[in-house]
């Protein structure tokens, strides 16, 4: 069990190649959200259009709405490693990598 968390803290906490997005102009970050708005209206069920958007917001640096909508993606969907490993991105920036495992 000690190992597990260990691997997983020293995973989970570095970044992850999707996240290399923080190249995209900001211009091109916003328009992607307005579209991921879109697509996921009022109650959508797709884990993946959390995440994406939540990358998205993680690229511009708007983390509350980040973690906001990873939460959401692992409500939806538990077993994804690229979604806990985005959350304790999320965690490390906003100072709490206690929260990383």
């Amino acid at each position: 069990m000690g190992s597990l968390l260990i691997t997983l803290l020293f995973f989970g906490c570095k970044s992850s190649g999707d996240q290399k997005k923080a190249n995209v102009p900001y211009d091109s970050i916003r328009t992607a959200i307005k579209a991921l708005d879109l697509e996921i209206g009022e109650g959508s069920s797709d884990p993946n259009l959390h995440f994406r958007r939540s990358q998205l917001f993680y690229s511009d640096r708007q983390l509350d709405q980040a973690l906001h909508d990873i939460n959401k993606a692992i409500a939806l969907d538990k077993t994804s490693s690229e979604f806990y490993i985005l959350l304790s991105d999320i965690y490390l920036l906003i100072g709490q990598p206690q929260n990383c495992g």
